[in-house]
């Protein structure tokens, strides 16, 4: 059963295609409730203009000295983090969790799926990544409603 402000539908298979900071927001209610692999693949950072530049020009002056901050005018940055349908512009997976891009691929229960640029594993980050991923699990749904 899926229920939303647009009143409640019935399926027997689903595809899930919000971004991870939507999924990590709890926005979202599954039930049953997403196993814990699922919640792990769920990443999202947050952090304030001042921490992420601050970030950012630690980094830079271990390459280009610390000069490099009397350089920097000004800094910009998306901030689709704060956009409450989006959360976050595309998944980032933690150094050595790669494969939390394929835990989250996996078919849920035989009846949910998850798709989108953080599925990916050879195009994340990119809208093309979240179409071919997209497609390919419309392709796998119709195929178990076909068996």
């Amino acid at each position: 059963m899926i229920r939303s402000s647009k009143g409640e539908f019935s399926s027997s298979t689903a595809i899930v295609t919000v971004s991870t900071g939507v999924l990590a927001s709890n926005q979202i209610e599954f039930e049953p409730a997403l196993p814990a692999p699922w919640r792990a693949a769920i990443e999202i950072e947050r952090m304030s203009e001042s921490d992420a530049l601050d970030f950012i020009l630690a980094r830079l002056e271990k390459v280009l000295g610390s000069g490099i901050r009397d350089r920097v005018v000004t800094s910009s940055r998306t901030r689709w983090g704060c956009d409450p349908h989006v959360l976050g512009s595309y998944a980032a997976a933690l150094p050595g969790r790669s494969d939390a891009r394929t835990q989250l691929a996996a078919t849920l229960g035989g009846r949910r799926l998850f798709a989108g640029e953080a599925t990916s594993k050879a195009h994340y980050g990119f809208a093309h990544g979240a179409y071919l991923e997209g497609k390919a699990a419309a392709e796998r749904v119709t195929a178990m409603l076909s068996s």
